[in-house]
């Protein structure tokens, strides 16, 4: 997934940079999905007949079987927000909503068809603050390092890898999994961020129709 913004006064060789990363974000059969503000406000996607092939936008997206799903104006009667994708079937439910804040610009909520891989492995984490280090210390100083003799360097590592896993899982505790957030996430973030779930949820299941 990408998102992009192309400033209105975006040159020639801006945008040749940008559809090269559509080539790339696309090519070897990738599922890609871009979204953003690209502001070619000429381009009227619920007019297909003024769509020329040789605009440079249509002619990328044609070159590299790219798909553009918003069919309604987001600003105006301005088509500046796009939602392209790399298959047809992976975004779907395409709204435009109101908008956000004090921009002029309409929200775009869409579905996202994608399938989620489960992996069953065991992850095991270690209680590093209530390690023995003492212990710790002792094992490492007691192995006869110098003994070690094997052919190559992978094995050689391979080999004291080995042996500090041993001591790890001898000597550091277990902890309980724990749930990571983002450094910066403080209880007054927290508290805007249920907020907004809450507010958001009371939106969806109201079923009024947002007023634009």
């Amino acid at each position: 997934m990408g998102i992009c913004y192309r400033s209105p006064d975006s040159n020639f060789e801006t945008d040749s940079g940008l559809f090269n990363l559509f080539e790339q974000a696309s090519s070897d059969n990738n599922n890609c999905v871009i979204f953003g503000d690209f502001n070619f406000s000429e381009l009227l996607w619920d007019k297909p007949e003024p769509l020329l092939e040789k605009h440079p936008l249509i002619k990328c997206l044609n070159d590299n079987f790219m798909y553009q799903t918003v069919k309604e104006p987001r600003r105006g009667d301005n088509f500046l927000d796009l939602v392209i994708s790399s298959d047809k079937n992976l975004v779907e439910r395409v709204v435009v909503r109101e908008h956000l804040g004090t921009s002029d610009h309409n929200m775009i909520e869409f579905d996202l068809v994608a399938k989620k891989c489960i992996k069953d492995t065991h992850v095991q984490h270690f209680n590093f603050h209530k390690a023995n280090y003492k212990l710790i210390t002792e094992a490492a100083v007691s192995k006869h390092w110098e003994e070690i003799t094997l052919d190559s360097a992978n094995d050689l590592w391979l080999s004291i890898k080995n042996y500090i896993v041993m001591i790890r899982n001898e000597l550091v505790p277990r902890a309980s999994k724990r749930k990571f957030e983002c450094k910066w996430t403080t209880k007054a973030s927290r508290k805007c961020r249920r907020a907004k779930i809450k507010a958001w949820n009371k939106y969806i299941n109201s079923g009024k129709e947002p007023t634009l």
